[in-house]
């Protein structure tokens, strides 16, 4: 028996979830949300069997790239970009060993959500960022990238021509905690989904081989 509270979007939930005990000695499986799972058991019984079946389901995964294995610093998020090269700097003056930096969320104008365009008054030379990061402290920048989009920036309003966008969102007007209506991009649609399409300032899209 378990106790659970939720707090989603202002709204507060309060639930009592009950697991029937079972009669046998057996392993028992449940879940709070699905009618019907598929589960698989991969035997080994070393380790390397186990993986090597596991493997044989899921298809081989690629290695990462060497730089990929070492630190990543990352935080809720860095509001400039100097103070992210405050950062670095502190680093490798303490002689520590990092590879990647992390970008999150909110380096947009506060009303641009999903515009993916740097604010030019936090990050004012984009390009001369990166290049510093690279060139100077030897190490790689990763940008958090969100599927949420307000609808009046360029790009929701590509995708939304296209039937890209999850339109119950807009319709409901449900508003973020920053009081602007959102929604995100419509992973239903397969078309929305494939990988590597790219719009243009025109709001063309095309798929960048």
């Amino acid at each position: 028996m378990k106790l659970e509270w939720t707090r989603d979007q202002g709204e507060e939930t309060v639930q009592v979830l009950w697991k029937t005990p079972t009669s046998s000695p057996a392993t028992s499986l449940w879940s709070e949300v699905g009618d019907g799972i598929d589960y698989y058991f991969i035997y080994g019984p070393e380790i390397d069997q186990v993986i090597g079946g596991y493997r044989r389901v899921t298809g081989q995964a690629p290695m990462m790239p060497l730089w990929a294995y070492g630190l990543w610093q990352c935080r809720q998020r860095y509001e400039t970009q100097q103070q992210s090269l405050d950062i670095l700097d502190g680093f490798r003056s303490r002689r520590i060993p990092i590879d990647n930096i992390v970008q999150d969320w909110f380096y947009w104008k506060a009303d641009q959500w999903g515009s993916h365009q740097f604010d030019p008054q936090r990050f004012p030379d984009p390009v001369k960022w990166i290049q510093t990061i690279h060139d100077k402290y030897h190490a790689r920048l990763m940008i958090s990238v969100w599927p949420k989009f307000y609808p009046e920036t360029e790009n929701a309003r590509a995708m939304r021509a296209r039937g890209f966008l999850y339109e119950p969102g807009l319709a409901e007007g449900e508003k973020d905690w920053i009081n602007f209506v959102y929604t995100y991009y419509d992973a239903f649609n397969p078309e929305a989904r494939a990988p590597l399409l790219v719009a243009d300032r025109a709001g063309t899209f095309s798929q960048r081989r």
